[in-house]
């Protein structure tokens, strides 16, 4: 029983420090004063004066767990016989403490602990609530690997603070933060792909999508920069992006070192909500368009005002929480965001702007849908087959749009609001052991898939014949260039053999409908060969008397330039 008031009375010296001047002693526990890199000087409690107690104290209650790793080791040293500097007394950090409850290497030795009769009086020393954060500087911080040596093996490796994979906060499990990150890879390449591809269809076939259709560009350029954001994090790694000596990087204490976080918010959060903000403008669009029947040059008019709102709105959202600075890195992912910790400002600068761009979103598609639906139930029986059958394409394209995009941000929406209202209790319950209630990684990657996955919508409205249609013929265009430009040397070198068995030529020309100049950049409608030649072999007296002599050579159309063989060769 009088150990367990002693390990509440250490927890209490935690906090108010030793105030009864004592002065430091030396260690003389062999199992804590080996440690490599372990403080020398505690100082101890009553029932550890003597030195014989001490050894028995601690290998009777804590040799299970002593053995099942070196971070346990230390730790448990560092809480029985805290550092002391200057006669004040140094505990572990609460982080260390959250990651050795979290060490799967352990978790058997604490489920039975947990079971002893003495489990509860052995995990006190476990309230990691009561500890101090590694900011304050008045805590150990947890050893790195370089400096928790193994007693049977030297092997060291090397690594700055900025290695601790949990920085500070640990609401995950080192597994789930491994694969969250690999996860972003895996779903951030593939929808970067899509959506470049989707770029490049839009780009070649402009024409087809004028207003009301052409903010679906800006729409797709946006989803791009998110993913580039998610790419750069992915890039750099956890570490660069999320800590900064040992703790999670927050907006508060933003500087030119946290230059790679700040950029992952800047393209993150501006992308997400430039994303969100240009799908509102094309319900607008497709309101004007379909609802009130405008024509595609009266939307056009507006422009720029919708450039205006599509840029200007998440530009003041982004410079807004960037100069409140109450962002912070999500600890899951490692990408810098509004973090669930900032209440209000998770709500109004994150949850609240989705909800209300998703509601305004979904309404306009609705609207649209209707004015759709009553054109086409107005239109008489004997009105053009082909008229009724691009409405019928129009509504199940946008129902299709409707449906996806509902149901990706329905599912964002919940996710995020249950992050938002389970956030307290995980840092609220005490973590003891195997009791210790952590946050749900489902729940982050859930959202996370989402938003990467909310910009494959797009990609709906390029789902057309004309798409497949207009990518043939590009294709077969840059092929058929080739090929024949090709061609068109080995033609004209041909020529240039023939001039040796005809009379003086002055000028030659060669003309390739169609062509591109395969001496110059420019593009003509024709292309013209041009040869001066002033010597020939056994010229005759009336050649050199005659006026100059112009040789065309006529080559075939373009689609059978390769494979035919005439040649068609005229003198004038």
């Amino acid at each position: 029983m009088n150990s367990y008031f002693c390990v509440i009375l250490i927890l209490i010296a935690k906090v108010t420090g030793n105030g009864n001047g004592q002065l430091c002693e030396q260690i003389r526990v062999p199992y804590c004063a080996n440690l490599t890199n372990f403080h020398r000087e505690t100082i101890q409690e009553a029932e550890f004066n003597a030195p014989g107690n001490q050894q028995q104290i601690i290998l009777s209650k804590y040799e299970s767990l002593f053995n099942c790793s070196d971070e346990m080791k230390y730790f448990i040293c560092s809480a029985l016989l805290p550092s002391c500097e200057n006669s004040q007394l140094k505990y572990p950090c609460n982080s260390f403490c959250r990651r050795i409850l979290t060490s799967e290497s352990c978790q058997n030795e604490l489920r039975e602990i947990m079971t002893s009769p003495e489990g509860n009086e052995i995990t006190n020393i476990f309230n990691c609530d009561v500890l101090y954060q590694e900011s304050s500087n008045q805590c150990i911080r947890q050893p790195m690997e370089a400096q928790t040596i193994n007693i049977h093996t030297n092997n060291t490796q090397t690594h700055t603070n900025n290695s601790s994979p949990f920085c500070e906060d640990t609401h995950y499990t080192i597994a789930a933060k491994h694969f969250a990150s690999t996860w972003l890879v895996i779903t951030t390449i593939p929808t970067i792909l899509i959506l470049l591809f989707t770029l490049l269809t839009i780009l070649i076939n402009l024409k087809a999508y004028e207003y009301p259709l052409q903010p679906i560009l800006y729409i797709v350029l946006s989803h791009v920069v998110y993913c580039i954001g998610v790419l750069f994090r992915s890039a750099i790694g956890y570490y660069v992006s999320s800590c900064q000596n040992g703790e999670i990087i927050r907006g508060e204490f933003w500087t030119l070192e946290h230059a790679p976080c700040i950029i992952i918010f800047i393209t993150t959060y501006f992308g997400m909500m430039s994303y969100l903000v240009w799908t509102c403008i094309l319900t607008i669009c497709l309101v004007f368009s379909k609802l009130f029947q405008w024509s595609d040059a009266d939307v056009a008019k507006f422009r720029v005002v919708f450039h205006s709102l599509g840029w200007s709105i998440p530009t003041a959202q982004t410079l807004i929480l960037m100069s409140i600075r109450e962002s912070r890195t999500d600890e899951l992912t490692g990408i810098c965001s509004v973090h669930v910790q900032s209440r209000t400002t998770y709500i109004a600068g994150f949850i609240l702007p989705i909800v209300v761009y998703t509601i305004a979103t979904n309404v306009g598609i609705v609207l649209s849908l209707f004015g759709i639906i009553r054109t086409y139930t107005r239109m008489g029986f004997y009105q053009k087959h082909l008229e009724k059958h691009t409405l019928i394409r129009s509504i199940i394209r946008i129902s299709i749009f409707l449906f996806a995009y509902t149901s990706i941000f329905a599912v964002f929406i919940i996710t995020t609001t249950y992050d938002y209202i389970a956030y307290p209790s995980y840092t609220e319950v005490s973590c003891k052991g195997v009791n210790c209630r952590m946050a749900s990684p489902a729940v982050g990657i859930v959202t996370i898939t989402c938003i990467l996955t909310s910009g494959l919508v797009s990609t709906i409205w390029i789902a057309r014949t004309s798409t497949y249609t207009k990518w043939k013929r590009t294709l077969l265009k840059l092929t058929r260039r080739k090929r024949n430009k090709k061609c068109i040397q080995t033609r004209l070198k041909e020529v240039d053999d023939l001039m040796h068995n005809i009379g003086e030529i002055t000028n030659l020309e060669v003309k390739v409908p169609g062509f591109v100049d395969v001496t110059h950049t420019s593009s003509y409608d024709e292309y013209t060969y041009s040869i001066n030649s002033t010597t020939t072999t056994n010229k005759s007296e009336d050649a050199k008397m005659s006026q100059p002599t112009i040789v065309r050579w006529e080559i075939p159309q373009a689609s059978s330039i390769c494979s035919t063989t005439h040649k068609s060769i005229t003198t004038v």
